[in-house]
C-alpha cells in the first residue's frame, strides 16, 4: 500500500521531535535509503511514497530498536558491575573502620585491676565495719 507524502512528513516530524533524526537529509538517507533531498523533493511534488520506501523505513526502525536493545543490555550489565564494585568498596571501608576500632587504645588492664581491687576492698571494709558496729 502506497502512502501519501503527508504520512512520511508526519513520520519525519515525530522522529525529529523525539531526536531520532536530526534533519530531513538524515531522515531521507538513513531512514529511507534515498538521496539527501528525497523528502523535500517528494513534498514539493506532492507524490505518493512507494511501498518499498516505507518498507525500508520499517526495517531501519526495527534495526535501530535491536541496536538500542543491545546497548541497553550492555549498559544494564555495566550498571550491575558498577553496583557490585560500589558494594565491594563499601565492604572494604566497613572493614577498615572495624580495624580502626580494634586499634583504638585499650584501657590499661593493670589500672582496671587496681580500681576493681580498691572497690572490693572498700566493699569488704564497709561490711567489716558494719559487722564490727553490730
Amino acid at each position: 500500500m502506497a502512502h501519501d507524502i503527508e504520512f512520511l512528513k508526519e513520520v519525519y516530524e515525530r522522529m525529529h521531535r523525539a531526536r531520532l533524526v536530526q534533519s530531513k537529509v538524515e531522515f531521507s538517507t538513513r531512514m529511507l535509503g534515498k538521496g539527501p533531498s528525497y523528502l523535500t523533493s517528494m513534498s514539493a511534488r506532492d507524490r505518493n511514497v512507494p511501498e518499498e520506501v516505507v518498507a525500508h523505513l520499517r526495517e531501519t526502525i526495527v534495526g535501530d530498536l535491536n541496536d538500542i536493545e543491545i546497548k541497553a543490555t550492555e549498559l544494564e550489565e555495566q550498571l550491575r558491575r558498577f553496583r557490585l564494585e560500589q558494594a565491594q568498596c563499601r565492604d572494604v571501608l566497613d572493614w577498615i573502620a572495624d580495624a580502626d576500632r580494634l586499634d583504638e587504645p585499650k584501657p590499661n588492664r593493670k589500672m582496671e585491676s587496681r580500681l576493681l581491687a580498691g572497690l572490693l576492698d572498700m566493699i569488704r571494709g564497709g561490711f567489716r565495719s558494719a559487722f564490727i558496729e553490730c
